[in-house]
This record gives C-alpha cells, structure tokens and sequence, in this order.
C-alpha cells in the first residue's frame, strides 16, 4: 500500500510540474491587445544630411532634385529647338541655287538622288 501512496505522490507532483512548465511558456492575452512577437530590429539614423543621400554604407552624394539618384548619375536631357522644316514642291525643276534664306546659322545645301537635285535644305 505504501507503494501504491508513492506512485500516486509522485505523479501528482509530476503533474504539478507539467502545468507550471507548459504555464510559464504559453503567453496568454487576456487584454485583448496584440503582442508583438519575433526580434528587434535597429534602425540606424540618417547617415546623409538632406539634401545628400547615402548611395552605398558610409558614403553620400548630392541629391538635388530629390530623386534617390546621386546628381553625377543622374543623365540630363536637353530639349532640343524645334525648327520648322519648309520644303516647297517643285512642279517643273528643281533650281540650281538654294532658293531658301536658312536661319539660325544654317546652311541650304542640295539633297542628291542618283545624282541629280531633287530638293534643297537648311542644315
């Protein structure tokens, strides 16, 4: 019979055991607010002041315009003149002389097919 007391002890004290072990490693939300689980993670401050961005670990470039690329990458467009091409239909023949006052430093040269003046431009 004692052996029968010691059984029972022994299990209950396992028992007890297993309900503190599983207690103390669940979480239980009784709030009902979110827990936020997983690792911290360090955000590190700016290492660039506006208006230079960093564009690799420790190194910054001038970011004028705001756009995350550096301003020396950045590929310029220039927007070109627009010129008004005129070209006049020739019925009969084509002159031998540049018949156009070409501007802006232009010069009317003689566009060749085959040899032969089919028209003149302003280039």
């Amino acid at each position: 019979m004692d052996n029968d007391k010691t059984i029972i002890l022994v299990s209950v004290i396992v028992l007890i055991g297993v309900v503190i072990a599983v207690s103390s490693g669940l979480n239980i939300n009784t709030s009902g607010e979110n827990l936020v689980t997983g690792s911290v993670v360090e955000v590190d401050e700016p290492f660039c002041n506006t208006p230079y961005i960093e564009y690799k670990q420790g190194d910054c470039c001038l970011d004028a315009n705001g756009n995350n690329i550096c301003d020396s990458d950045d590929v310029v467009v220039e927007e070109k003149e627009e010129v008004e091409v005129v070209e006049e239909v020739f019925e009969d023949e084509v002159p031998e002389t540049c018949p156009y006052e070409c501007l802006n430093d232009r010069v009317c040269n003689p566009i060749y097919v085959k040899d032969k003046i089919v028209r003149w431009a302003c280039s």
